[in-house]
């Protein structure tokens, strides 16, 4: 779930006691919402450094070995505090911080187990905190083997690119009928997945698959993108568009659109790979036009410690598969060198903020005399749209060709598009007057089409006609982020977020952490003694049982312990764990000898963090 999407959930009075926590606190003072400043980096950077060590350790914990999946309680409270050596009341009592402050969230499956995560659209703005060396460090202007030795990969057309002429070959052929069988027509979804089939070999890479097995993956992500941001929707007997809304979408400037796609395939497939979304957060560092190695990206991730993904070589392969995946979406340029596999960005994948594109200049198209048609980059995609019908596409990468031809102008014909009417919209998208061969190639090839009486498709079945704005400013009315949930059920995707129920209160974590505390000496608590050995002992299995740290006077100075396990020692006893000394953990055994004084820690009770 998303920020968003977890505010429609909660209460109004819950978000306001999230916003009131005193990791808020700067927030607060400048009378920002809980939802305003979770999504806020600079919001975020100051919680995080009023955020207590513990609750800093569990967002660590959380983060590096699962990222933003659900996890089970069992499973977090397992590995969690061994993996940043804190003692389970120290764990419960950083879950404690970060779920009062909407960071941490609860929500179970029926009356099953609890589940604990973070919303995913703030995984990258805690990522920064945590994982420091995110932040620089990373590109490289030059590396060694890249100008002479090096093969740069070929490189394809960005994916709103391609998922136009998918959508587009559906629409112009009558492919989102149904079939008998409740299924697209065949031949019309082979075209569709053909504008698409690197894309469709890199989610098949990444294990995402169709729901329904007949289809395949590039056509499966079409529709779901389509249904997701509510340009098509499902009928009886069909997918029909929405206008107004495929118009606004493809309104978007080219930069913003790219970034948007990114952001939502990042989100929505790397839920379960928390290796790779780490490699995904720290290649999005890398700056803009410089060459960086894939193994550098990798090196880091291993010092996070990320795992699910078993064993490195895995886990490297893994992350190599999602830098294809984005070469194949034409977001990344790969090249091969001695050094081993270079990557820079064709986009600014951090650059999605609607805002700053709220006006821009639409690029024309060129109306070559022999019927060839020229999109740039930055041409408005409601062009390209008219395009895919009434010409046919040639090549794309930097720029899109077309050409017109008779059978391209019969097929438009066939949708209600007239001579007079092609010739206006040319006019229009290239801000020129029209040649006069090309008014002519049009007029004879839609006579010709009309002396073969084609016969003309319902309405309900057009290749709708989409309004565009000439060559001036636009606006851009369209939402400036893609709705991440619920599922469109395209896609094989893990929907939990439809299986879990979210727990507005979470006692679990706040259980009785210590258990018949009235049973204890106060002065076990209170502060430093000495004891008898058998005292002694008493007090670790006390510490044992609460899973919580003591404090030890050493020779060293006053230590922080935390045990783990207790075993005989001959006539004697001795006890295994992690010592805390110095901002350093290590695992020791200690006997009762080795610390002068003791006491309990009780983790939120001790004014300890």
């Amino acid at each position: 779930m998303e920020v968003k999407q977890l505010a429609q959930l909660l209460s109004e009075s819950k978000q306001q006691k999230f916003a009131s926590s005193p990791i808020w606190r700067q927030a607060a003072a400048e009378q920002l919402s809980w939802l305003e400043a979770a999504l806020s980096l600079c919001h975020v950077k100051a919680a995080f450094s009023l955020m207590g060590n513990c609750g800093k350790s569990v967002l660590q914990a959380m983060l590096s070995r699962f990222g933003y999946a659900p996890v089970s309680e069992e499973k977090l409270l397992r590995n969690g505090p061994p993996d940043v050596m804190l003692s389970g009341a120290e764990f419960r009592g950083g879950m404690n911080e970060l779920l009062e402050a909407g960071i941490l969230f609860a929500a179970r499956r029926g009356w099953g187990e609890r589940y604990y995560f973070v919303a995913k659209d703030t995984f990258p703005l805690w990522h920064r905190q945590l994982f420091s060396f995110s932040e620089a460090g990373i590109a490289d202007e030059r590396l060694p083997g890249q100008t002479d030795r090096s093969i740069v990969q070929a490189s394809v057309p960005p994916l709103g690119s391609q998922l136009l002429a998918a959508w587009a070959e559906l629409s112009r052929s009558g492919g989102l009928s149904f079939t008998a069988k409740g299924k697209l027509p065949k031949k019309a979804a082979n075209k569709a997945e053909a504008m698409l089939a690197a894309v469709g070999k890199g989610l098949h890479s990444l294990g995402v698959l169709p729901a329904d097995q007949e289809q395949t993956p590039g056509l499966a992500f079409a529709l779901e993108l389509a249904l997701r941001l509510g340009l098509m929707e499902r009928r009886q007997e069909r997918f029909k568009w929405n206008e107004t809304a495929l118009s606004e979408w493809l309104a978007l400037p080219a930069q913003l659109r790219e970034a948007q796609l990114y952001q939502w395939c990042r989100l929505q497939l790397l839920s379960g790979m928390p290796s790779v979304a780490h490699a995904a957060i720290l290649a999005e560092q890398i700056a803009p036009g410089g060459w960086t190695e894939e193994r550098r990206v990798a090196a880091y991730v291993e010092q996070i410690g990320a795992n699910g993904i078993d064993g490195r070589g895995e886990r490297a392969a893994a992350i190599l598969e999602w830098f294809r995946f984005l070469q194949a979406c034409g977001w990344l340029e790969l090249a091969d060198s001695s050094s081993g596999v270079l990557l820079r960005w064709r986009i600014d994948p951090k650059r999605h903020d609607f805002n700053a594109y709220a006006a821009r200049r639409i690029e024309p198209i060129v109306v070559e005399p022999n019927g060839e048609l020229i999109a740039f980059p930055n041409a408005d995609y409601r062009m390209l749209w008219e395009l895919e019908l009434i010409a046919d596409r040639i090549s794309a990468d930097r720029m899109t060709v077309y050409r017109l031809n008779a059978a391209s102008i019969a097929r438009a014909v066939k949708h209600g598009r007239t001579a007079a009417g092609m010739a206006a919209f040319l006019k229009q998208a290239s801000g020129m007057p029209l040649s006069a061969l090309v008014v002519t190639l049009v007029d004879d090839w839609s006579a010709q089409a009309d002396r073969l009486d084609l016969k003309e498709l319902p309405d309900s079945a057009k290749h709708p006609l989409l309004a565009i704005a000439g060559t001036g400013s636009i606006a851009l009315p369209f939402s400036d982020t893609i709705p991440l949930s619920p599922p469109a059920g395209m896609l094989s995707v893990d929907d939990w977020e439809q299986r879990l129920e979210l727990l507005q209160e979470d006692r679990a974590a706040q259980q009785s952490v210590f258990p018949e505390m009235e049973t204890v000496p106060v002065s076990w608590m209170r502060q430093l003694r000495a004891y008898h050995y058998t005292t002694r002992r008493e007090m670790i299995e006390r510490a044992l049982k609460w899973q919580s740290p003591v404090q030890l006077q050493m020779e060293a100075g006053i230590v922080a312990f935390v045990p783990a396990l207790l075993e005989a020692d001959g006539d004697g006893w001795a006890v295994r764990g992690v010592l805390r000394e110095s901002g350093e953990c290590r695992q020791v055994r200690l006997t009762p000898g080795m610390w002068e004084e003791m006491r309990l820690v009780m983790p939120g009770m001790n004014g300890d963090r």
